[in-house]
């Protein structure tokens, strides 16, 4: 009689360590779980919410400067523009990248390797919200084939490609 008994015991007490040992691992992985679906998620808003325009035939390289004029238009979605921190602009060319941040309140530079807003070599950067298009200078040391950009949210994410456009001498006027 005691050893059916001594079995009963032995198998509800595994039962009881392994529901403990389920209970302590979903502890933390439910919680990581559930922080990386949200990181995963942040950018899907964002996927197009900038666009190089043409609007004023900028989006090109002014060979009297060497500066580039990148025209930046973001989407109509002004919820989505209260997320908006900024975003990368990325030069390229033959497999070399050089990134520009841009975000909002940054400080202006018309100096190598600043960018302001086309005119403005002072003050802070201002980014597009919901349809509004800025152009900004980029004052490169090099000369590049083509820029993309990448919109960055409030929490410092980066998210995917969101445009590109080849880059050509600017026409003079």
């Amino acid at each position: 009689m005691r050893k059916g008994l001594s079995d009963v015991v032995t198998t509800v007490l595994l039962l009881l360590v392994t529901i403990a040992a389920v209970a302590i691992v979903a502890a933390f992985i439910v919680p990581w779980i559930r922080g990386s679906l949200n990181e995963g998620t942040a950018c899907v808003s964002y996927n197009s919410y900038f666009t190089f325009d043409q609007t004023f035939g900028y989006n090109c390289r002014d060979p009297g400067t060497g500066a580039y004029h990148i025209s930046v238009r973001a989407e109509p979605n002004s919820s989505a523009a209260e997320s908006i921190q900024g975003f990368d602009l990325v030069f390229l060319l033959k497999g070399a990248t050089k990134v520009v941040h841009v975000r909002k309140g940054q400080e202006s530079s018309c100096i190598t390797n600043g960018i302001s807003q086309k005119g403005l070599c002072s003050g802070t950067l201002k980014v597009p919200e919901a349809e509004e298009l800025f152009t900004y200078s980029y004052y490169a040391d090099s000369t590049y084939d083509a820029a993309e950009i990448y919109p960055v949210v409030k929490n410092g994410k980066v998210c995917g490609k969101s445009g590109s456009i080849e880059l050509k001498a600017c026409s003079s006027p």
